[in-house]
């Protein structure tokens, strides 16, 4: 019995060693076929990197020229100098054409500062980004000269600043932008004259009006200057918008007024020996004999300021300078006769010929009259003699 229980284990034993011999074989020739096939894959190759994108900033010398060694390079009256920048990054000290000990910015006598600006009438300062050169970049130099009182750009058409003394004040033709703080000071004005063309006043460009007490008055002679003068006079509460009336003289010294908006003015006198206004005394001899066109401008003074200048021709360009009526002026005072003149609100419209043609039929038939009765008072006296 014994032996039969023994014979049994003794099997399964070895039928136990000859398995577990079995399941370890099979790992191995995994482990060894794992390892011939990593052989035969291609090692990973190393991914290229993007390149980090670029901007170019451009120094535009506008109109000036530039001299000196910029980023290794020589420069000789250039009209600009650039170089790439890294997106993101700031323009640093270094990169500035003027970092150069010998650089030099000449522009004929205007002078220049050492800003740079974003825009070609340098009226903006540019600042450093806080998230750096995203895109190309064009940074502009300031040129500039003052003439009397009137500090401009090299083109004269943009005012920066004025600091003259005059009272009227009357901005030069050829500015069409008035920049910020250009009338930071007004003491001494009473008037202010926009040029014929102005196209940008900027953002607190009268600032000196918060200053002051007094009122100033703002026109223009044409409907551009007009319309920005009344708006820029709606956002001041010191300035007053004045309108301004154009006249013609012709031979006879007929004048016609033109008026550009709802002003009122006195009423005109036109005759042979003057033109004024109502409310002003008579300027003698004020109408030539020949066309002139005149020019009348709301004035502070009561009195009829008028100025000619003859040109080759023997034209004359006169400027008549008319006060507004007091308040307590009446119409009927206004267009009452005064001496041999004959005053009137509403003058007739140069080249009526009907009304001049009646004038003269007039005048020949007065004359004819007197002429009648000369003769027979002399033919009385002859025959009681």
């Amino acid at each position: 019995t014994n032996e039969l229980t023994v014979e049994p284990t003794e099997i399964k034993k070895e039928e136990t060693e000859k398995t577990q011999v079995q399941t370890v074989e099979p790992t191995k020739a995994q482990e060894q076929a794992a390892e011939q096939t990593k052989t035969q894959e291609p090692e990973p190759q190393p991914q290229p990197q993007p390149e980090k994108k670029t901007n170019t900033v451009t120094f535009n010398i506008n109109g000036g020229r530039f001299t000196g060694n910029y980023k290794g390079t020589t420069y000789t009256n250039s009209e600009s100098v650039a170089f790439k920048i890294a997106e993101g990054q700031n323009i640093a000290g270094s990169d500035y054409p003027e970092s150069d000990t010998q650089a030099d910015f000449k522009y004929s006598n205007f002078t220049t500062d050492s800003n740079w600006y974003t825009d070609k009438e340098c009226l903006n300062v540019y600042t450093k980004k806080t998230d750096g050169i995203k895109s190309d970049i064009t940074l502009y130099k300031k040129w500039y000269h003052t003439s009397s009182g009137f500090t401009m750009n090299a083109s004269d058409n943009v005012l920066y600043k004025y600091s003259g003394g005059s009272e009227d004040v009357v901005i030069p033709n050829s500015v069409t932008i008035i920049g910020t703080d250009a009338f930071s000071s007004v003491g001494s004005i009473s008037s202010i004259t926009l040029p014929d063309n102005i196209s940008d006043i900027r953002e607190n460009a009268f600032s000196g009006l918060k200053n002051v007490s007094k009122n100033i008055t703002i026109t223009g002679k044409t409907e551009n200057a007009q319309n920005k003068a009344k708006t820029i006079a709606n956002q001041y509460t010191n300035l007053e918008y004045k309108e301004t009336v154009t006249t013609t003289v012709n031979n006879s010294g007929a004048v016609t007024i033109a008026e550009s908006g709802s002003i009122k003015l006195g009423a005109t006198i036109a005759g042979s020996t003057g033109t004024t206004s109502a409310a002003a005394k008579t300027t003698q001899n004020a109408v030539p004999t020949n066309n002139t066109a005149i020019t009348v401008v709301p004035g502070k003074q009561d009195a009829t300021t008028v100025s000619a200048a003859q040109n080759s021709q023997g034209s004359s360009a006169q400027q008549v300078q008319v006060n507004k009526p007091a308040a307590n002026t009446s119409p009927a005072a206004a267009s009452a006769p005064r001496g041999t003149q004959h005053v009137k609100d509403s003058t007739p419209k140069t080249g009526d010929t009907m009304q001049y043609r009646m004038l003269i039929a007039c005048i020949i038939f007065s004359i004819g009259v007197l002429l009648i009765l000369s003769g027979n008072g002399r033919r009385k006296k002859v025959s009681a003699s």
